[in-house]
């Protein structure tokens, strides 16, 4: 997670990355995501998955690196998805901030097909 802090490079890229790989192919936060019995019980407590999502969010919004938004974007949604939307109410926080950064600082680019045509 402190290598998503690190602007030398690309080592926050690869980072967000690996995460992301934790994510999709390990079990890596499952025990996070166990835990997670109730709504309640979610929102007031903070696990590994839901520190990762801030560091994600931060680091996109503190950096403004828009070679960073796919990335950056692919984790945040599937770790939601992931995490089946019980998470700590502070990263829920985090990922409106997040979701509003990306999307008005595309709106004020002037390219086609944004956010992230993939076509």
């Amino acid at each position: 997670l402190t290598a998503c802090y690190t602007s030398q490079g690309g080592s926050a890229l690869v980072a967000v990355e690996g995460l992301t790989k934790l994510l999709n192919d390990t079990d890596f936060f499952a025990q996070d995501v166990a835990v997670a019995n109730n709504i309640v019980e979610a929102s007031s407590r903070l696990t590994l998955i839901d520190l990762a999502i801030q560091v994600v969010c931060d680091v996109t919004t503190t950096t403004s690196r828009e070679t960073y938004f796919r990335s950056c974007v692919d984790f945040v949604s599937d770790a939601v998805r992931y995490a089946d939307g019980r998470l700590n109410d502070r990263t829920t926080g985090f990922i409106m901030r997040f979701y509003l950064f990306v999307y008005y600082f595309g709106a004020s680019v002037p390219t086609s097909g944004w956010p992230f045509h993939r076509g």
